[in-house]
């Protein structure tokens, strides 16, 4: 008998539920099923935060190397739990499932399909749906940040684009595409954990702080760790290799003076799609009618 048939995974999951049902109550949480894949989600984030720390590529946050080591292992068990809870909940025979996908005998690695199903589904259109019934949230000029709670103590970042927006800059690749990219190199990047196209929005993991601004308003120094902390960001993504990078059309384009001309030309059609709406600004501040054309080709 193999060791995997030799668990009881229906005791285990009678077990966590009665745990996980004396929390939701204290906490007041409706355990749905959207509410199960996502502290699936939350959990393998912390899993791998605390993975980066312990192999010295995130920041340690006064634990010794044994106390990160600990933590790896602790977060293990949370994302097993969490999975065999979910499980439990949904009827899913695990034994039953872990031989039909991993222990089938008499089948060569090359026989092996890869995995692509997306466990998310309608528990991230249930959060995009709360998201868009929240009136609050932080716009920039492409998106709106809208945090939404999924438990006691945890959130993610729905991130939904702002409709009509003007194109300022230029990437080479898709957000999703490049965050999904340096994931394992940059401890400070959001995790994405789903991207929906129809409709459009992200769901992020939510980092909790305070904009620069606040800490440190106007002719305030900044907190001794900022420095530091942009430093260490840079040289993550300096030590990111080209080929772990998506693939662009044509190759990577890391010329400046292209990159220049993007932005002239995009600068350029913002003000004339808006010229016709602002023309009596435009005439009261005396802007030319073609205020590009005196540095073309400078």
């Amino acid at each position: 008998m193999r060791e995997a048939e030799a668990m009881d995974w229906q005791t285990l999951g009678i077990q966590l539920e009665a745990r996980s049902r004396v929390y939701a109550h204290r906490f007041g949480i409706d355990r749905t099923p959207e509410w199960f894949a996502m502290k699936v989600a939350e959990e393998a984030g912390e899993l791998m935060q605390q993975f980066l720390a312990a192999t010295g590529q995130g920041r340690p946050r006064g634990k010794t190397p044994e106390q990160l080591q600990d933590s790896v292992d602790d977060e293990i068990i949370d994302v097993l739990c969490q999975v065999v809870l979910m499980a439990h909940n949904r009827g899913t025979d695990i034994q039953a499932v872990i031989e039909r996908k991993w222990l089938r005998p008499n089948e060569s690695d090359s026989d092996v399909e890869p995995d692509h199903d997306i466990a998310a589904g309608s528990a991230d259109h249930a959060i995009y749906a709360q998201a868009c019934s929240q009136p609050d949230g932080v716009a920039g000029f492409y998106n709106r940040n809208v945090r939404v709670a999924t438990g006691p103590a945890s959130a993610v970042n729905v991130r939904i684009p702002i409709p009509g927006a003007d194109t300022m800059d230029h990437r080479q690749w898709p957000e999703p595409a490049i965050l999904t990219a340096i994931a394992p190199f940059v401890t400070a990047a959001p995790r994405l954990y789903f991207e929906s196209t129809q409709p459009k929005y992200q769901i992020h993991e939510f980092i909790d702080g305070q904009p620069l601004g606040r800490l440190a308003p106007r002719g305030h120094a900044v907190p001794g760790h900022v420095p530091t902390d942009v430093a260490r960001l840079f040289s993550q993504l300096r030590a990111i290799p080209p080929s772990a990078l998506p693939p662009t059309a044509g190759g990577l384009d890391d010329d400046p003076q292209r990159f220049a001309q993007q932005l002239w030309d995009a600068t350029r059609q913002a003000y004339l799609d808006h010229r016709e709406s602002f023309h009596r600004l435009y005439r009261q501040l005396r802007v030319p009618d073609d205020p590009f054309e005196a540095l073309d080709g400078a």
